[in-house]
């Protein structure tokens, strides 16, 4: 893809630290690439981040998750099998998982519901896979996470940055993390960046 200008959509002034350059950004080689690192602490930067592409994004050790996936779904719940044509809705999911063109998850979960089907229970063993059309999570915290070679906009403080093909970093990110035709991350971070324009916020 031909990297395009930075475009700052208007001045950044209260809540952002320094001054921000214009540059021209530059394409990289791949689409992107996670790495939790363990909790740490999030900051005050509160964000919302729209991409058009993300690579895998890994997680663990995760605590009360609300998960919501669209689309065709199969797993395990304590010792029962279940498959689901049009997804699940999950609360109090802890555990780990992987997102990219698939949703896998292993760890447990408090309730689930499928279709007209509710199930209740504490800390029951979950583990399951979906081809998604679309998928939330709520709560969830990455220590680091790099997107390379993405088109979007960040939005902070009532700001806007719009960005073509460029790498885009956050640390010690948490909210909620939108999935299906890219990713939307609505949250706070500790610090959030954009190398190539001089971008840096935390």
């Amino acid at each position: 893809m031909i990297g395009i200008n930075l475009i700052v959509a208007a001045v950044i002034t209260a809540g952002l630290l320094g001054a921000f350059l214009l540059s021209n950004s530059t394409v990289g080689n791949l689409i992107g690439n996670v790495a939790d690192l363990g909790i740490q602490e999030m900051k005050n930067v509160s964000f919302t981040l729209s991409v058009d592409r993300h690579g895998e994004i890994s997680f663990e050790k995760q605590k009360n998750l609300s998960i919501e996936i669209t689309g065709r779904m199969q797993g395990v719940v304590g010792d029962g099998e279940f498959e689901s044509g049009s997804g699940a809705s999950l609360r109090g999911f802890s555990g780990r998982g992987r997102i990219s063109d698939m949703v896998v998850l292993n760890g447990t979960v408090d309730k689930i519901e499928i279709s007209d089907a509710s199930l209740s229970f504490k800390a029951k063993k979950f583990d399951a896979s979906s081809e998604f059309s679309s998928a939330s999570v709520e709560n969830l915290f990455l220590a680091g996470l790099r997107l390379e070679n993405v088109t979007g906009s960040l939005n902070q403080g009532g700001t806007e940055i719009k960005f073509s093909s460029t790498t885009v970093i956050l640390e010690g990110a948490g909210g909620k993390f939108t999935f299906g035709n890219g990713l939307v991350i609505d949250g706070r971070a500790k610090k959030v960046s954009i190398p190539t324009s001089g971008i840096r916020i935390e």
